[in-house]
């Protein structure tokens, strides 16, 4: 797993973006193998929980904005 793991997960949450404006604006989506795994409202709460649930699988960590900043999102790419 790597680089294209981290497109999907991007891909996926671009998708996913217009329905988590609404229920969670200013919040960070937690993204896995291309699927959403959760909603936190601090980046702290949603690395603990993405560690704990993909201990050894790629993630990936967005704000919920209306504004795409590559630079903004915390993409991680765990080899096994």
């Amino acid at each position: 797993m790597g680089p294209k793991s981290n497109v999907t997960n991007r891909d996926a949450f671009r998708s996913l973006l217009p329905g988590l404006l609404v229920a969670h604006r200013g919040e960070y989506a937690l993204v896995s193998n291309g699927k959403m795994a959760g909603a936190f409202r601090s980046v702290k709460e949603a690395v603990i929980s993405a560690q704990s649930r993909f201990p050894d699988q790629p993630y990936a960590i967005y704000p919920i904005t209306d504004v795409l900043d590559r630079g903004s999102a915390r993409e991680t790419t765990r080899t096994v």
